[in-house]
């Protein structure tokens, strides 16, 4: 695997790292640093020279000391953190946890997870600093209940080191090195990091996940994930209401549902009655079959009750006159979810296709906890027939049911099964659909056992049955485990097979192969053609020779001497082939059992089969093919690789036959009319890769399924013709595969986002079928057409991404105007296709990373795209704190990022003329205040024995407040001066009180009570804040505070505030004026608070504003 490594050292120890580095690995990068900071400093000093947050993944190793600990302490500590870290057997399972946990960006050791508020030096000496940063990330600093990582080694995602940046720290802020124990900015910043990557949306773990103690409240992530997916199923209040809003709009679907309970078991009974009463969806009509008698027969509470011993057959024959539009089945002691019946129905209500429905569910654990979800693909007739997968809760339409049950009785142990079967024949594929929701938490019977032997026996039956009605012959044997099955059709016809293998060198794989397919082969009618292309080894030409002395009709060598084209090779044997049917096969594999190709035929031979593929196995016996995954780690990719091949994978997928939307054409079938009719392989876009998924999804548009099967099992090294490559043609090799999966997301992103034999609920990273935390990427409650749907991507979370993308955003969906999400992660072109948003806003994304993922989005997805900035970032003020921390080429990035979007949003008009050369299409929204935080602040007024008066604000304004350092010391026997989120050192002598910085939620109550009588907003003059808005007026308007500014752009206007030139004497003469008259200033602070309240909040037609200028031209 490509990496880099990148040495911070010492003056003094340069020449020993230099000697041991350039023995092992001489393309290091080494910087020179000082000895300040610990290992914390230096790495913030590596921020200035290397793009960190570039990379994928980092991994901070340091020579760990801990000089003050007993001797050999820190030698065995940095021994335990660096074996953690880098496991002895690869960092593979680092690579896969990063994969599979998209949200996690931070991650140490199990033994390395402290809390912040308990690991806090002997004294408590780093709380103050911890406390102080956390209040300037927009915590609350007496929170710090959470997990870090001690020790400050770890891997983290490179978009941290992009948050890291924003903070604006220097090596030149932490102290020299003199063997500190505790309370330096090293130690705080060791505690600040978890902060920091939930700022940037990502969450701290350890390898493995620790177990958490129940009390901290912590951004790591979470050690229970299916507790917490299910927590995120609840629905928003606007998603209710526009959910209530839709279910108006439609015709009403009344459920009659019926509560299986086959042992007189009332507790059960009761439980799934509960249930019932608390769902979403309205009306259910609840009859209770039950061998017990009802217990209370003149009830009114409308629940009806079947007394009898027979179940299902008790309650089929009153079904059939039920007026209700649908019926449905759980066994009793199954728990309905509240939202997952609701969400299914209100899809049906539009789709008159749909005649029966089957949900998602999962199993209810003895101390009634759900675990163990089963994530169901759409309806996979193979998997039907091979394993009861759809089964939980079912509900159908009356008319369907009707029908169904005119063929006879439902086979008792397997009623819901045989349903589906009937109404699959009776109604066609697409008359069964899945809702990919959580439908019901499943009581665990011992009936329902997928190996329990009367279940398993009913289930066989109901499957013969159905092949019988069908008209399809077949042979049912015990399937690979217990429960399951293995459908042997049986067809009139044999046909002629055309075995299609490229090659070029590799004697021993060709050989091998060639070989394989004569020895371990019962199926007699095949022919193999060897597609050779140039090969010019020896050996291999020896081989290829010999097949052709063979004279054997049966076995011919083809030559393709143009370039490596796998599409093209495949393509022209397949108009030279006599064969019905085709077999694509790759030549590093093998036969290793002699029906294979019999039971493929057997398999291919159905009408409806488009496709088959075997299980393909590496030469140890592990998985390397069961199926492909639509959209998994990039367009597409096999699941459970590596796997035992016994072992079961995630719903025993592993081990049965079913539908996939693809297989690999390493070992593919297809019939031959189909290839040429779909027009074989693309030979221009997919000359090398993902060709056989494009074939595959041509087949399924065709109207044909795709089926892979576990009963046949051949043998695939795996790439092994592209294992040597000089580096010119590795890239070469590198630039050709992401042109191919640029086409394929280009011809096929739809079908690669949500692969109907995968879930949404899964995630398309790591090794598959893992749970997917992201609520926005997995929850989709709204079903139709939504209000507009915005993604927006704040460039924080505490000053403008909150101000102009999270408040406009919350008041827009609060007020039922648009949907979608807030979000700090940038998804991939997949991810972001599930959300499918309308309209995306990116703010101030300037960062490599983020342009990029600017450019993916444009590139693949139809949305509107908006640019955000609130401040002109080409000429930062001299001594503003982010001057230096702004890229150099902070123009050039802003015009890349801008030229990829339709629209420009900014905060002022003079800001949209500073940048009027990057844009054509400029939207100008103001700031405004949210009514929530900023609209019910009565005025306070101190009355003390001296006036107060003040400034408030970030941590940016050094030169804004110098200019009033004169001002500040003449008043300072006068006054009480009092300062909030910044003091620069020069009025620190002369101020009364200082106020840290507080989490942003926080901000407007905690200005209100400084109890300012006169506030104060100097403002350098540059071409920065010349385009700054009128904000900080705002908020002191809101607070009541009268208000002297500087005569400066933003700050005019018709706001009742004093404008002053930035002179001394002006200032002065204006607060003196403000002093002499206090009941008059007081008034001043009310008239401006009653403009600010009347015309700058978020709400009415200022919201509109926003709303305009994030919907699409």
């Amino acid at each position: 695997m490509p990496f880099d490594l990148i040495i911070t050292t010492t003056a003094e120890q340069r020449q020993d790292v230099l000697g041991r580095v350039d023995a092992e690995y001489p393309q290091a990068r080494i910087y020179l640093v000082e000895n300040r900071g610990r290992d914390v400093g230096p790495l913030f000093k590596l921020l200035d020279y290397e793009p960190l947050q570039d990379y994928d993944l980092v991994l901070k190793l340091h020579t760990k000391k801990s000089l003050h600990q007993a001797e050999g302490h820190g030698d065995a500590w940095r021994a335990e953190l660096y074996g953690g870290l880098v496991p002895a057997d690869g960092i593979g399972s680092v690579l896969a946890f990063f994969d599979a946990h998209p949200e996690v960006g931070l991650v140490g050791t199990t033994g390395s997870m402290c809390s912040a508020a308990r690991v806090a030096g002997s004294r408590g000496e780093n709380l103050p600093g911890t406390r102080e940063w956390a209040a300037k990330l927009g915590r609350d600093p007496d929170d710090l209940e959470y997990l870090f990582v001690a020790g400050n080694m770890f891997w983290a995602r490179g978009l941290l080191f992009a948050a890291l940046r924003e903070l604006r720290v220097t090596q030149e802020d932490f102290d020299d090195e003199q063997g500190q124990v505790d309370g330096t900015l090293a130690h705080i910043m060791e505690r600040v990091l978890p902060l920091v990557a939930d700022l940037a949306g990502l969450k701290t773990a350890a390898l493995p996940l620790p177990a958490l103690p129940a009390n901290v409240h912590t951004p790591v992530a979470v050690t229970a994930p299916y507790e917490q997916w299910l927590l995120q199923r609840a629905f928003t209040l606007n998603e209710a209401h526009l959910i209530d809003a839709r279910r108006n709009q439609l015709p009403p679907q009344p459920l009659r549902l019926y509560i299986v309970d086959r042992i007189g078991n009332m507790a059960a009974v009761a439980t799934s009655l509960t249930s019932l009463a608390e769902q979403y969806h309205k009306p259910v009509q609840a009859v209770i079959v039950s061998p017990l008698p009802n217990p209370d027969p003149t009830s009114q509470s409308g629940i009806g009750w079947l007394q009898g011993s027979g179940a299902y057959a008790d309650l089929l024959a009153d079904a059939q006159n039920a007026s209700a539009a649908w019926v449905g089945f759980i066994e009793a002691g199954d728990r309905l979810t509240r939202e997952g019946v609701l969400l299914g129905l209100v899809q049906a209500a539009v789709q008159p296709e749909w005649q029966l429905l089957y949900w998602d569910d999962d199993w209810l654990h003895e101390n009634g906890a759900p675990d163990m979800p089963r994530l169901k693909p759409d309806f996979s007739p193979d998997l039907l027939r091979a394993m009861p997968y759809a089964d939980g809760v079912v509900v159908a339409r009356l008319g369907a049911l009707q029908q169904a049950l005119a063929l006879g009785p439902l086979e008792a142990g397997a009623e819901q099964n045989d349903l589906i079967c009937r109404v699959y024949e009776q109604h066609g594929v697409n008359a069964i659909a899945h809702i990919p929701e959580l439908g019901v938490h499943l009581a665990q019977w011992p009936w329902r056992g997928l190996d329990e032997p009367n279940r398993a026996a009913a289930f066989a039956r109901v499957i013969r049955d159905h092949l019988a009605r069908i008209g399809q012959a077949a042979t049912l044997e015990p399937g690979l485990i217990g429960g399951t099955l293995n459908v042997r059709y049986e067809h009139p016809t044999a046909p002629l097979v055309s075995i299609l293998i490229p090659t070029k060198d590799q004697f021993s794989m060709i050989s091998r192969c060639v070989t394989s397919l004569i020895e371990h082969n019962v199926y007699p009618l095949f022919e193999i053609l060897v597609i050779d292309n140039n090969t010019s080894e020896p050996d291999a030409v020896a081989f290829l020779d010999g097949l052709i002395a063979l004279n054997n009709p049966q076995i011919r060598v083809l030559r393709y001497p143009q370039p490596f084209n796998f599409s093209a090779m495949n393509n022209m044997a397949a108009r030279e082939a006599k064969g019905e049917y085709l077999l694509l096969l790759n030549n590093d594999t093998a036969a290793i059992q002699d029906n294979w190709l019999e039971e493929l035929v057997r398999i291919a031979l159905r009408p409806d089969v488009g496709m088959v593929g075997p299980r393909l196995l590496y030469p140890d016996g592990r998985v390397q093919h069961a199926g492909v995954v639509l959209g998994l780690r990039g367009p597409a990719d096999h699941p459970f690789i590596g796997m035992n091949r016994d072992e079961r994978g995630y719903m025993n997928r592993l081990q049965v036959t079913q539908n996939y939307s693809a297989v690999t054409a390493a070992c593919a079938l297809i019939r031959t009319s189909l290839y040429h009719a779909v027009g074989g392989m693309d030979e221009t876009a997919f000359k090398v890769s993902y060709n056989d998924v494009d074939l595959c999804l041509k087949v399924r548009a065709a109207g044909y399924l795709i089926v892979f099967t576990p009963h046949v099992s051949v043998m695939h090294e795996g790439s092994v013709s592209q294992r040597q490559l000089d580096p010119a043609a590795a890239q070469a090799k590198a630039d050709r595969f992401r042109g191919e999966q640029d086409e394929m997301l280009q011809r096929w992103l739809p079908q690669l986002a949500l692969d109907p034999y995968y879930n949404r609920n899964l995630l398309l990273h790591g090794n598959g079928f893992e749970l997917d935390q992201r609520r926005p990427v997995t929850f989709r409650p709204i079903s139709w057409t939504p209000p507009l749907r915005i993604m927006s991507h704040p460039a924080d979370v505490m000053g403008c991404g909150n101000y102009r993308i999270m408040q406009p955003w919350n008041a827009l969906e609060a007020a039922g105007m648009i949907s979608g999400v807030v979000s700090m992660e940038l998804l991939n072109p997949l991810d972001l296709r599930r959300i499918d948003p309308d309209v995306l806003v990116f703010q101030r994304q300037i960062t490599e990373e983020q342009i990029g993922f600017m450019a993916r989005s444009a590139q693949f997805q139809r949305a509107y795209r908006i640019y955000e900035l609130d401040d002109y970032l080409p000429n930062l003020p001299i001594k503003s704190l982010h001057r230096h921390h702004m890229p150099k080429d902070i123009l050039r990035s802003l015009r890349r990022a801008v030229q990829l979007t339709d629209r420009f949003v900014v905060s002022t008009e003079r800001l949209a003329e500073a940048y009027s050369d990057l844009h054509n299409n400029f939207h100008v929204v103001h700031n405004y205040l949210p009514p929530a935080w900023w609209g019910n602040l009565p005025p306070q007024r101190s009355r003390g024995a001296r006036p107060r008066v003040g400034w408030a604000g970030g941590i940016s304004h050094t030169g804004d407040l110098e200019l009033i350092v004169d001002v500040v010391r003449e008043f300072a026997g006068t006054v009480d001066w009092v300062f909030f989120g910044m003091c620069p050192d020069k009025l620190r002598p002369y101020i009364a009180e200082y106020h840290e910085g507080v989490p942003i939620d926080r901000y407007p109550a905690k200005l209100a009570s400084l109890k300012l009588d006169l506030a104060l907003a100097p403002l350098e003059h540059n071409v920065f804040n010349e385009c700054k808005s009128n904000l900080r007026l705002l908020e002191y308007g809101a607070c009541g505070f009268a208000t002297i500014c500087t005569d400066i752009v933003p700050y005019q206007g018709d706001l009742p505030v004093t404008r002053v030139r930035n002179r001394h004497k002006d200032w002065a003469d204006a607060i003196r004026m403000h002093l002499a008259d206090l009941d008059a200033t007081w008034a001043a602070g009310d008239a401006l608070r009653e403009a600010v309240l009347s015309r700058w909040m978020l709400q009415g037609e200022n919201l509109g504003k926003w709303l305009k200028a994030w919907s699409p031209d």
